[in-house]
């Protein structure tokens, strides 16, 4: 990603070993681009020119509107209907202290084996999925479980949705930076 003027900057590859100006890790607001990179100043009063490869650009704003805070992903997994309960009352208190604290955030909730049997309970599970859902989390109900527990898609409640297999999202999930916590 290009930086533009303003975009805050985060040294990662310092390419200049004599400088004393700057070191890996430090972080700098960009004043001029180049085609190569980009200026910016030193803490010193001292102008730098970074190549490209020395920086990544920082994510400062998001859809939310919340500037200077990188969002934060969580997957909780569930495999009992239990640990479902508990998953979904977690991420609701997750998404309460985030937004307490400004923190721009995604919770998701993968249910999987026995959680899926739990998940046909509409009135226990159905109003704690529509406060997680309405809050911008997501329940995601692996199709081999509901095979295996002889669940239809027309059984679980508002908000949910399906995915071919529970392991396989799982590693996409992590592999998208999501943290795992099991339940």
């Amino acid at each position: 990603m290009k930086a533009e003027v303003n975009d805050k900057i985060r040294i990662i590859n310092k390419m200049n070993d004599w400088s004393m100006e700057y070191q890996e890790g430090d972080i700098f607001t960009v004043e001029s681009t180049w085609y190569g990179g980009v200026n910016v100043t030193s803490k010193t009063g001292v102008p730098i020119s970074l190549d490209e490869v020395e920086y990544e650009v920082m994510k400062t704003e998001d859809s939310s509107g919340v500037s200077g805070k990188e969002e934060k992903k969580v997957l909780l997994h569930a495999d009992t209907k239990k640990g479902l309960i508990r998953a979904l009352k977690a991420g609701a208190e997750l998404f309460c202290a985030w937004e307490q604290e400004g923190q721009p955030g995604k919770i998701q909730i993968l249910a999987e084996d026995q959680a899926v049997c739990g998940c046909r309970d509409r009135e226990e599970i159905g109003e704690k999925i529509k406060e997680l859902t309405g809050k911008g989390g997501r329940i995601l109900v692996c199709k081999k479980s509901m095979a295996e527990c002889g669940t239809e898609e027309q059984e679980l409640p508002g908000g949910a949705e399906t995915v071919p297999w529970g392991i396989s999202e799982l590693l996409q999930k992590q592999a998208e930076g999501y943290l795992y916590i099991k339940f």
